[in-house]
């Protein structure tokens, strides 16, 4: 293993926080805002979020998962976390209203790409080169960035206790961390983002579509 001096692993940690409670992303929006004036927030706040990724990313596409995804032999890990997250996740949203219902498409098309770039890309490999340790579950040895970029993930999304719908803030909060994991653990297993966006994206856009279908009126 690797050794890694202490203020790279500080700095690491700093912009891991920086990063979940929208530190970095949220002041640059609020200066582009005059350029995206016409665009509602739940449209232009993503699209800065998605340039931010692709500017921290785009010069080292293979350092931050940008690359093809190795899907052939890493088929039954996507598979296998793909589908319970997506089953999850779909089958809990049939039976509850969520905030995302009747959203626009920017909900599926931008914000799962965004935050795969911000997270699985750029933010796991900063976490990996700083904390390259692996911690050994059954016959796996997980990254420690995957549970590091997971729990960020999940704090990012406490952004939403402004809306009116806290309570579902809270349940997203916990939902998204353990999506988390998983997508973290597709992106270590395929070395790419691309197969934690296809998951990310079939959650999304169920969610918008379906929630509530079968929750009592």
């Amino acid at each position: 293993m690797k050794d890694v001096s202490i203020p790279r692993r500080v700095a690491a940690i700093l912009l891991t926080f920086g990063i979940a409670f929208h530190l970095f992303t949220s002041p640059i929006w609020h200066s582009c805002k005059p350029l995206l004036q016409p665009m509602h927030p739940s449209v232009s706040y993503p699209i800065v979020v998605l340039a931010i990724g692709l500017a921290l990313t785009l010069w080292a596409p293979r350092r931050f998962g940008l690359v093809p995804a190795n899907t052939r032999k890493n088929r039954r890990v996507i598979s296998t976390i793909g589908g319970v997250m997506a089953v999850v996740a779909c089958t809990t949203m049939l039976f509850m209203s969520t905030p995302f219902y009747g959203g626009t498409m920017a909900y599926y098309l931008i914000v799962p790409l965004a935050e795969e770039v911000l997270f699985r890309g750029f933010l796991f490999a900063v976490i990996d080169d700083a904390f390259p340790r692996r911690v050994r579950i059954g016959r796996y040895d997980v990254a420690l960035a995957v549970f590091i970029t997971a729990i960020a993930f999940g704090l990012w999304h406490l952004s939403g206790l402004r809306w009116p719908t806290s309570g579902f803030t809270w349940f997203q909060l916990f939902y998204t961390t353990i999506a988390g994991l998983g997508m973290g653990i597709i992106r270590q297993a395929t070395g790419s983002i691309w197969g934690s966006w296809g998951v990310h994206f079939i959650v999304n856009l169920w969610s918008v579509h379906v929630p509530g279908f079968l929750a009592p009126a």
